[in-house]
């Protein structure tokens, strides 16, 4: 999936859900990283799903960076974890 947005996004479906072995969400992180990095606004989506309860701050920027690729849901739940991370 190197170089591949959507690729990643998947293969961090299979191992969040398990599918290919043990769960996994960290190896799920890993693909959701390279897929938002590769600017994949469903993976910066995905990881910041992961990481809002652990590091809402991370999680944030990545809800964020989804928004500013175009993604509607990522820039409501930017505007939710905003509210609690501010305060």
């Amino acid at each position: 999936a190197a170089g591949n947005g959507l690729g990643c996004v998947e293969l961090g479906r299979l191992y969040q859900t398990g599918k290919v072995g043990k769960k996994d969400v960290d190896r799920a992180n890993e693909f959701y990283r390279e897929a938002c990095e590769l600017d994949e606004f469903v993976g910066c989506r995905e990881m910041a799903y992961s990481l809002r309860s652990t590091a809402p701050s991370q999680a944030l920027t990545l809800f964020e960076r989804g928004c500013k690729l175009g993604d509607g849901l990522s820039c409501k739940q930017s505007e939710k974890l905003s509210k609690k991370v501010s305060n």
